[in-house]
């Protein structure tokens, strides 16, 4: 991925992601990064600053200004912006619950379905 796809994307992600109680604090802290150091890197560009401003609100719009901003002036790869953002993707994609595709045969005994579950059972067979 480039870096001005992998940095918008981060943004766009982070934005719905941080507004919701169920994120985890990488995510939110990622998130509040990565905008914390976009507002650096476009510090004489109001119109960056008023998107990142607005991100939580309005992450189409800010993306959508930011985006020929970055295209103007890229950062570099290692840079510490592409970094958090790809800090960022992580922490997005370890917080996102897995997804289970379930089959059952003849006989379901004892299914347990979900992340990290504990079971015990026993079962008398007569």
């Amino acid at each position: 991925m480039d870096v001005i796809g992998l940095i918008i994307g981060a943004l766009a992600a982070g934005a719905a992601a941080a507004t919701k109680d169920t994120a985890s604090k990488a995510v939110k802290d990622a998130y509040e990064g990565l905008k914390f150091l976009l507002g650096r890197y476009f510090a004489d560009k109001p119109a960056a600053t008023q998107a990142l401003a607005q991100a939580d609100a309005d992450p189409k719009a800010a993306t959508a200004a930011l985006q020929p901003l970055l295209a103007a002036a890229p950062p570099a790869t290692g840079t510490p912006i592409v970094v958090i953002a790809e800090q960022l993707k992580q922490a997005l994609a370890e917080s996102e619950p897995a997804t289970f595709a379930i089959h059952f045969g003849d006989k379901a005994v004892g299914t347990n379905i979900g992340n990290h579950n504990t079971i015990s059972q026993c079962f008398k067979i007569s």
